[in-house]
Protein backbone atom coordinates (compact mmCIF):
# COMPACT_ATOMS: atom_id res chain seq x y z
CA UNK A 1 0.00 0.00 0.00
CA UNK A 2 2.98 2.31 0.52
CA UNK A 3 3.89 1.81 -3.14
CA UNK A 4 0.34 2.70 -4.15
CA UNK A 5 -0.04 5.73 -1.89
CA UNK A 6 3.37 7.22 -2.70
CA UNK A 7 3.00 6.84 -6.46
CA UNK A 8 -0.59 7.94 -7.04
CA UNK A 9 -2.06 11.37 -6.29
CA UNK A 10 -5.47 13.00 -6.76
CA UNK A 11 -4.20 14.89 -9.81
CA UNK A 12 -3.15 11.71 -11.60
CA UNK A 13 -5.19 10.29 -14.43
CA UNK A 14 -5.50 6.54 -14.92
CA UNK A 15 -2.44 6.27 -17.16
CA UNK A 16 -0.36 8.26 -14.67
CA UNK A 17 -1.29 5.79 -11.94
CA UNK A 18 -0.43 2.80 -14.10
CA UNK A 19 2.93 4.22 -15.20
CA UNK A 20 3.89 5.36 -11.70
CA UNK A 21 3.09 2.03 -10.05
CA UNK A 22 4.73 0.11 -12.92
CA UNK A 23 7.89 2.16 -12.43
CA UNK A 24 7.82 1.58 -8.67
CA UNK A 25 7.51 -2.20 -8.98
CA UNK A 26 10.24 -2.44 -11.61
CA UNK A 27 12.53 -0.03 -9.75
CA UNK A 28 12.08 -1.13 -6.13
CA UNK A 29 12.38 -4.89 -6.65
CA UNK A 30 15.34 -6.83 -7.97
CA UNK A 31 15.20 -10.10 -9.88
CA UNK A 32 16.34 -13.07 -7.79
CA UNK A 33 18.24 -15.24 -10.28
CA UNK A 34 18.91 -17.86 -7.61
CA UNK A 35 15.25 -18.90 -7.81
CA UNK A 36 15.11 -19.76 -11.51
CA UNK A 37 14.72 -23.42 -10.52
CA UNK A 38 11.20 -22.46 -9.37
CA UNK A 39 10.28 -21.24 -12.84
CA UNK A 40 8.58 -24.41 -14.10
CA UNK A 41 4.94 -24.48 -15.15
CA UNK A 42 4.32 -27.13 -12.49
CA UNK A 43 5.73 -24.96 -9.70
CA UNK A 44 3.11 -24.43 -6.95
CA UNK A 45 4.50 -20.93 -6.44
CA UNK A 46 2.50 -19.81 -9.48
CA UNK A 47 -0.62 -20.46 -7.39
CA UNK A 48 0.12 -18.61 -4.12
CA UNK A 49 0.01 -14.86 -4.84
CA UNK A 50 -0.39 -13.73 -1.21
CA UNK A 51 2.77 -15.54 -0.11
CA UNK A 52 4.74 -14.25 -3.07
CA UNK A 53 3.61 -10.63 -2.67
CA UNK A 54 4.67 -10.74 0.98
CA UNK A 55 8.09 -12.21 0.16
CA UNK A 56 8.63 -9.82 -2.76
CA UNK A 57 7.93 -6.73 -0.66
CA UNK A 58 9.70 -8.02 2.44
CA UNK A 59 12.90 -9.00 0.60
CA UNK A 60 12.59 -6.41 -2.21
CA UNK A 61 13.33 -9.17 -4.70
CA UNK A 62 11.48 -11.91 -6.53
CA UNK A 63 11.11 -13.68 -9.85
CA UNK A 64 8.55 -12.92 -12.54
CA UNK A 65 5.46 -13.97 -10.61
CA UNK A 66 6.43 -11.81 -7.63
CA UNK A 67 6.60 -8.78 -9.94
CA UNK A 68 3.30 -9.76 -11.59
CA UNK A 69 1.39 -10.47 -8.38
CA UNK A 70 2.63 -7.25 -6.77
CA UNK A 71 1.73 -5.12 -9.79
CA UNK A 72 -1.73 -6.67 -9.95
CA UNK A 73 -2.32 -6.10 -6.24
CA UNK A 74 -1.19 -2.46 -6.45
CA UNK A 75 -3.30 -1.59 -9.51
CA UNK A 76 -6.39 -3.26 -8.07
CA UNK A 77 -6.09 -0.97 -5.03
CA UNK A 78 -6.47 1.91 -7.50
CA UNK A 79 -9.55 0.32 -9.13
CA UNK A 80 -7.57 -0.49 -12.27
CA UNK A 81 -8.34 -3.94 -13.63
CA UNK A 82 -5.23 -6.07 -13.86
CA UNK A 83 -4.61 -9.80 -13.83
CA UNK A 84 -1.82 -12.31 -14.32
CA UNK A 85 -1.18 -14.73 -17.17
CA UNK A 86 1.59 -17.25 -17.54
CA UNK A 87 2.95 -19.75 -20.00
CA UNK A 88 6.09 -21.39 -21.43
CA UNK A 89 9.02 -19.05 -21.89
CA UNK A 90 10.96 -19.08 -25.14
CA UNK A 91 10.79 -22.86 -25.57
CA UNK A 92 13.38 -23.39 -22.83
CA UNK A 93 11.21 -25.47 -20.53
CA UNK A 94 10.80 -22.53 -18.16
CA UNK A 95 7.62 -20.65 -17.33
CA UNK A 96 7.00 -16.91 -17.20
CA UNK A 97 4.27 -14.71 -15.71
CA UNK A 98 3.28 -11.21 -16.74
CA UNK A 99 0.20 -8.95 -16.57
CA UNK A 100 -2.71 -7.69 -18.62
CA UNK A 101 -4.24 -4.38 -17.55
CA UNK A 102 -7.31 -2.46 -18.68
CA UNK A 103 -7.00 1.13 -19.84
CA UNK A 104 -9.61 3.19 -21.70
CA UNK A 105 -11.80 0.09 -22.14
CA UNK A 106 -8.99 -1.79 -23.91
CA UNK A 107 -6.57 -4.44 -22.69
CA UNK A 108 -2.77 -4.39 -22.87
CA UNK A 109 0.01 -6.67 -21.72
CA UNK A 110 2.94 -5.51 -19.62
CA UNK A 111 5.93 -7.16 -17.97
CA UNK A 112 7.53 -5.37 -15.02
CA UNK A 113 10.09 -8.14 -14.49
CA UNK A 114 11.39 -7.82 -18.04
CA UNK A 115 11.15 -4.02 -17.89
CA UNK A 116 13.53 -3.76 -14.94
CA UNK A 117 16.85 -2.67 -16.40
CA UNK A 118 20.24 -3.85 -15.19
CA UNK A 119 20.68 -0.33 -13.82
CA UNK A 120 17.63 -0.79 -11.59
CA UNK A 121 15.26 1.63 -13.32
CA UNK A 122 12.05 1.01 -15.25
CA UNK A 123 11.85 0.64 -19.01
CA UNK A 124 8.75 0.63 -21.23
CA UNK A 125 9.94 -1.85 -23.84
CA UNK A 126 7.30 -4.42 -22.76
CA UNK A 127 4.60 -1.99 -21.61
CA UNK A 128 1.27 -1.95 -23.45
CA UNK A 129 2.14 -4.73 -25.87
CA UNK A 130 -0.45 -6.47 -27.99
CA UNK A 131 -1.04 -10.20 -27.93
CA UNK A 132 0.83 -10.52 -31.24
CA UNK A 133 3.82 -8.65 -29.85
CA UNK A 134 3.93 -11.03 -26.89
CA UNK A 135 3.84 -13.97 -29.26
CA UNK A 136 6.91 -12.54 -31.01
CA UNK A 137 8.56 -12.70 -27.58
CA UNK A 138 7.91 -16.46 -27.91
CA UNK A 139 5.58 -16.56 -24.91
CA UNK A 140 2.62 -18.88 -25.27
CA UNK A 141 -0.29 -17.14 -23.56
CA UNK A 142 -2.35 -19.26 -21.18
CA UNK A 143 -5.27 -17.82 -19.24
CA UNK A 144 -4.51 -17.74 -15.54
CA UNK A 145 -7.48 -16.00 -13.97
CA UNK A 146 -10.63 -17.89 -14.96
CA UNK A 147 -12.69 -15.57 -12.76
CA UNK A 148 -11.49 -12.57 -14.77
CA UNK A 149 -12.31 -14.24 -18.07
CA UNK A 150 -15.76 -15.18 -16.81
CA UNK A 151 -16.42 -11.51 -16.02
CA UNK A 152 -14.90 -9.89 -19.09
CA UNK A 153 -14.89 -12.65 -21.68
CA UNK A 154 -11.86 -13.94 -23.54
CA UNK A 155 -9.22 -11.23 -23.61
CA UNK A 156 -7.38 -10.19 -26.75
CA UNK A 157 -4.91 -7.29 -26.65
CA UNK A 158 -5.01 -5.68 -30.09
CA UNK A 159 -4.71 -1.91 -29.57
CA UNK A 160 -1.33 -0.44 -30.60
CA UNK A 161 -1.53 2.85 -28.67
CA UNK A 162 1.70 2.15 -26.79
CA UNK A 163 3.74 0.77 -29.69
CA UNK A 164 5.76 4.01 -29.60
CA UNK A 165 7.31 2.77 -26.32
CA UNK A 166 9.05 -0.27 -27.84
CA UNK A 167 12.54 1.27 -27.69
CA UNK A 168 12.13 3.21 -24.43
CA UNK A 169 15.02 2.45 -22.12
CA UNK A 170 14.09 4.78 -19.25
CA UNK A 171 11.27 7.03 -18.09
CA UNK A 172 10.46 9.30 -15.18
CA UNK A 173 7.74 11.71 -14.07
CA UNK A 174 8.73 15.37 -14.48
CA UNK A 175 5.42 17.18 -13.83
CA UNK A 176 1.69 16.51 -13.80
CA UNK A 177 0.82 14.20 -16.74
CA UNK A 178 4.30 14.71 -18.21
CA UNK A 179 7.12 12.15 -18.44
CA UNK A 180 10.70 12.27 -19.61
CA UNK A 181 11.64 9.28 -21.80
CA UNK A 182 14.87 8.16 -23.43
CA UNK A 183 15.44 5.30 -25.84
CA UNK A 184 18.24 2.78 -26.31
CA UNK A 185 19.99 5.12 -28.78
CA UNK A 186 20.03 8.06 -26.39
CA UNK A 187 17.18 10.04 -28.01
CA UNK A 188 15.04 11.99 -25.53
CA UNK A 189 11.28 12.59 -25.53
CA UNK A 190 8.46 14.17 -23.56
CA UNK A 191 5.28 12.13 -23.23
CA UNK A 192 1.91 13.62 -22.24
CA UNK A 193 -0.56 11.20 -20.65
CA UNK A 194 -3.51 13.49 -21.44
CA UNK A 195 -2.92 13.72 -25.19
CA UNK A 196 -0.86 10.50 -25.54
CA UNK A 197 1.60 12.50 -27.61
CA UNK A 198 5.34 11.79 -27.52
CA UNK A 199 7.59 14.59 -28.79
CA UNK A 200 11.36 14.88 -29.17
Amino acid sequence: LEIVNSHASEEDNTLDKILNVYSAVAHEMTYDHSRTKDMQLTSPLFQYPDDEIYLALKNEESVCYGFAYTLRFALLQLDIDCFCVYGPCRDQGEAHMWNIFKYDEKFYTCDAAWDRSEGGYAQLNHFGKTTKEREVDMLKIKDYSSKFFEEYGEIECTDETFKMFRSIDRYSLVSTHTYFLSDFEGNEYIFDTETLQMKE
